[in-house]
């Protein structure tokens, strides 16, 4: 029996002489003079590709993320040469509400997505906004160009991968408001930390606090003011 994956011409040979069953009396001969050569061929079958999934890491903000071939960890390791990558299937996808676009259209589930296309940077990812973060996941398996012929041929992935975009939260500015105080003279003014209307919302998924430094305006120069305690007032004009 050969080997897993082994093949070749001339794999295996072995010499026989057949005999029959007439016997040698009388000077009779039972068995061929000549030894003879058998030979074992193994023809070469396609297997199955086995790739490895990966992780695709980018930073939050604008804009789409390009799909390359490599992210799929594509490997065909049972076969010499080894194919190449023919198509992706992606029976499953978890986008974290962005989209999953092929030239533009966008993937309807099951989907084969050819490999050209990918090589092309037709397959795009764009994530729901430009604050969104977190991960979205697509689930594959690759088909590759070995075909199927010969008994026992595979030229699918028998288990399913994943590929996950990993969006890595960057801190977006907060947003405060303008605000007006009108004083009479002479009346002192404690400022309060609800005077700045700060708001930091896009911070997802959790929102910083008001902590860090401001600046402000006093006396035509500007000071920068660190937050001491948001619950009491911390300046005084």
């Amino acid at each position: 029996m050969p080997a897993a994956n082994a093949n070749g011409n001339n794999y295996g040979n072995f010499t026989f002489q057949v005999q029959d069953g007439a016997g040698v009396a009388n000077g009779g001969k039972d068995t061929d003079t000549t030894a003879r050569l058998f030979t074992i061929n193994v023809t070469s079958v396609n297997d199955a590709p086995q790739s490895t999934g990966g992780t695709a890491t980018i930073l939050e903000g604008p804009g789409a993320y390009t799909i390359k071939p490599g992210d799929f960890g594509f490997l065909d390791p049972n076969d010499t040469p080894s194919n190449a990558p023919l198509t992706l299937q992606i029976s499953a996808v978890s986008l974290n509400g962005g989209t999953l676009t092929n030239n533009g259209t966008p993937i309807v589930l099951p989907a084969s997505v050819a490999f050209t296309d990918i090589t092309a940077n037709k397959l795009i990812y764009t994530p729901a906004s430009a604050t969104a973060n977190g991960n979205a996941t697509i689930s594959f398996k690759i088909q590759d160009n070995g075909g199927l012929v010969g008994t026992g041929a595979a030229d699918t992935d028998v288990t399913t991968r994943t590929l996950t975009i990993s969006i890595t939260p960057v801190n977006t500015p907060p947003v405060g408001v303008t605000k007006t105080i009108d004083l009479a003279e002479d009346v002192t003014y404690t400022v309060q930390s609800t005077d700045f209307g700060f708001n930091d919302s896009l911070d997802n998924p959790s929102p910083n606090t008001l902590a860090g430094r401001h600046l402000c305006h006093g006396a035509g120069q500007w000071h920068v003011v660190q937050w001491v305690d948001a619950n009491h007032g911390w300046h005084t004009y």
